[in-house]
């Protein structure tokens, strides 16, 4: 009885092919991601250039670290055509 040998599986770039078990959640990374800057990285962001003055000296814009965000007012169907 005989026997065959293969080749490894290898991509274009010659690196071996990982298997889908051993890759990580991306959608779980994104979304705790985007929950850290909905959290923390805006604030941080509107903090680092605040307060925002005009060229005149008379007026400033000052982003406080409280927010919240809120439901919004329109759905996707009354905003899209």
């Amino acid at each position: 009885m005989s026997t065959k040998q293969y080749a490894k599986r290898v991509t274009p770039m010659g690196m071996p092919h990982t298997r889908l078990e051993d890759l990580p959640d991306l959608i779980e990374i994104q979304k705790k991601s985007f929950e850290w800057f909905l959290k923390e990285g805006l604030k941080e962001e509107l903090l680092s250039f605040s307060p925002i003055k005009d060229y005149t000296g008379r007026l400033e814009l000052h982003f406080l670290p409280q927010y919240t965000f809120d439901n919004p007012k329109y759905s996707t169907g009354h905003i899209l055509p």
